[in-house]
C-alpha cells in the first residue's frame, strides 16, 4: 500500500515536470533573430529551415515515438515542409527569407503538446496567453468559410502574430500592417 502511494507521488511529480518543461519551452527571446517572437517547442519565426526540420523531428520522436516524415513542396515564392500524416505540422519559408515565416500545429498535435483535448478553443487561447505571458488573445469571427468560425488572435508590434482557430489549430506567422492609401 505504501508502495502504491509512492508510485502515485512519482507520477504526479513526473506530470508536473512535463508540464513545467512545456511552459519553459515557450519563451520570449530574440536569440540572434531579427525580430522578437514566441518560441514553441524550439520552433520560432525566422528559424533556418534546416534547423526547423531537425527540431520538428525531435518533437515527433517525443510525441509520436517516430520520425518526422516530411513532404517538401515549392509554391511560387515559398518552400514548405509538412507531415504526410496526422498530427500535422507545417513550416514555411519564403524564398529569399532568412528563416521560417509560418508555423502551424494542427489540432491533434496541439492536443498532444499542450494537453488540451478537454479544453475549448476559447479556454486554450486564454490558457495559452496566461502561460506564455501574452496579452489576451482577442476573439474574432471569420465569415468566409462555409460556416462562420471564431478565432483568437494576438498581433505583436514586432510583426508576428499568433492565432488559435475554433478547431484548435495553432498558427504563428509574420504579418505586415496594411498600408492605407495605396
Amino acid at each position: 500500500m505504501l508502495t502504491a502511494h509512492y508510485k502515485n507521488m512519482a507520477a504526479v511529480k513526473i506530470k508536473f515536470c512535463i508540464f513545467s518543461a512545456l511552459v519553459l519551452s515557450i519563451v520570449f527571446c530574440s536569440c540572434g533573430r531579427s525580430r522578437q517572437s514566441v518560441e514553441v517547442r524550439g520552433l520560432y519565426l525566422g528559424m533556418p529551415m534546416d534547423d526547423a526540420i531537425k527540431r520538428a523531428d525531435e518533437i515527433y520522436r517525443m510525441v509520436e515515438g517516430s520520425r518526422f516524415r516530411t513532404v517538401h513542396w515549392r509554391q511560387w515564392d515559398s518552400f514548405s515542409v509538412h507531415t504526410d500524416r496526422e498530427p500535422a505540422l507545417d513550416i514555411t519559408m519564403e524564398n529569399g527569407a532568412d528563416g521560417l515565416c509560418y508555423i502551424c500545429f494542427n489540432p491533434g498535435l496541439v492536443d498532444r503538446l499542450f494537453d488540451s483535448a478537454s479544453l475549448s478553443a476559447e479556454d486554450l487561447a486564454r490558457k495559452f496567453a496566461e502561460q506564455y505571458r501574452l496579452p489576451a488573445l482577442e476573439r474574432h469571427l471569420n465569415r468566409n468559410p462555409p460556416q462562420p468560425e471564431h478565432y483568437w488572435e494576438y498581433r505583436s508590434r514586432q510583426r508576428w502574430k499568433v492565432f488559435i482557430k475554433q478547431d484548435k489549430t495553432l498558427v504563428f506567422q509574420d504579418w505586415r500592417p496594411q498600408e492605407h492609401g495605396k
